[in-house]
């Protein structure tokens, strides 16, 4: 497979995680048009890397915020910031905590081959 304009990612370039997932809980709902993914991460500060208050950052692209969760409680846009493909929380607790969120992607207009 083939992808033109695609700089290759190399191991020097990738680095420690700040936040490790102890786990996932998915709900998919598919439709043709609009596939709705609730999800529920459980996370906690990684402890071999000095996060110092350091945000979450997740990517994901072709993707519709419908809702986000931090320990239950809803988030507003200004505790968030949606930018170029992807989702930062600026403060997270410094203890394990369980984000929640909802998404909407159409998988018909998935040509990336892309989860």
């Amino acid at each position: 497979m083939h992808q033109t304009g695609r700089k290759p990612k190399l191991l020097k370039d990738y680095a420690a995680p700040d936040y490790l997932i102890e786990e996932v809980d998915l709900d998919v709902a598919l439709a043709p048009k609009a596939a709705r993914v609730a999800s529920r991460l459980r996370l906690r500060p990684n402890p071999k890397v000095a996060t110092g208050g350091r945000p979450l950052v997740l990517n994901g692209e072709g993707l519709t915020l419908e809702s986000l969760a931090l320990d239950g409680k809803p988030l507003s846009p200004k505790d968030y910031e949606l930018k170029d493909g992807s989702l930062t929380i600026p403060r997270v607790p410094a203890q394990p905590f369980t984000l929640e969120i909802v998404t909407l992607c159409d998988p018909e207009a998935n040509t990336a081959l892309s989860g």
